[in-house]
């Protein structure tokens, strides 16, 4: 914990969030986006949530697809995506727990650990707990980087 950064953090979400200003939350930015806006966090899924999967998989495992994303349809990270299911990368051990009411669940695990998150009705408002910056072999994640920067220079 570092309550220095998280209090920055969580500024800086909630300004982007209030301004319309484009933003796109990795790993703990997904976790970061969804506790600004008011929901919580499981602070370690393996003693938390009852039949997780194995979330946390570091070190030399940032390439690996080690499961699913189902994306909810009429989303825009579906949108974006253009696919239904995500094969994933994981490496973490905290996961959104309570979601925001300001935001719409848009993507969730086999386990039901929600994995992609938006803010409805701002330009670009989102956030997935996996490591897409790891995925670039893939196209629908190029797609997400080419959306955001788009979005970015508007």
């Amino acid at each position: 914990m570092d309550p220095k950064r998280d209090s920055v953090e969580l500024k800086m979400v909630q300004s982007a969030a209030l301004d319309g200003k484009p933003f796109l939350g990795i790993c703990r930015g997904c976790q970061v986006l969804n506790v600004a806006l008011g929901g919580t966090l499981y602070t370690h899924i393996p003693d938390q949530l009852p039949d997780a999967l194995d979330h946390d998989y570091p070190g030399n495992m940032r390439t690996v697809l080690v499961h699913e994303v189902k994306l909810k349809e009429g989303t825009r990270i579906a949108e974006i995506h253009g696919e239904p299911i995500l094969n994933v990368n994981s490496l973490h051990h905290q996961g959104l727990k309570d979601i925001a009411s300001s935001l719409r669940v848009a993507g969730c695990a086999p386990d039901g650990l929600v994995e992609a998150i938006e803010l409805p009705d701002h330009p670009f408002g989102l956030a997935v707990q996996w490591h897409p910056e790891w995925l670039t072999d893939q196209e629908s994640t190029r797609n997400l980087f080419r959306k955001f920067v788009e979005a970015s220079t508007k």
